[in-house]
């Protein structure tokens, strides 16, 4: 298990909604940080404590450099009563780490 590193900052606060019954509502991506993988439930980890929440993904986890690629958000909420994916809130996120460009072979247009 690693650590998880109190020194970097959070990505921002988690997004949440309350259902018409008032549930709370956590809302998180369907991709990991880096936006190649999806979010698996029940595969990915979710853990919540201190008023903060960290999503990691195994796939990124285990590739060279990887550690440390969680989302880290905080919450102004109690801890939620389920959870939602929904990527139209995070898919421009300044956290999400630039894909890379396939190189273009020559003749190629």
């Amino acid at each position: 298990m690693t650590p998880s590193s109190s020194l970097t900052p959070p990505d921002g606060v988690l997004r949440y909604r309350l259902d018409p019954v008032g549930a709370v509502i956590a809302i998180l991506p369907t991709r990991c940080k880096s936006g190649r993988h999806p979010l698996v439930p029940g595969i990915s980890t979710v853990r919540a404590a201190g008023g903060k929440l960290r999503v990691d993904c195994p796939a990124c986890a285990t590739t060279p450099g990887g550690t440390g690629t969680g989302w880290r958000w905080t919450g102004g909420h109690r801890y939620p009563d389920r959870v939602e994916r929904d990527e139209r809130f995070y898919d421009g996120h300044p956290a999400r780490r630039p894909r890379v460009a396939r190189r273009q072979e020559p003749g190629e247009s």
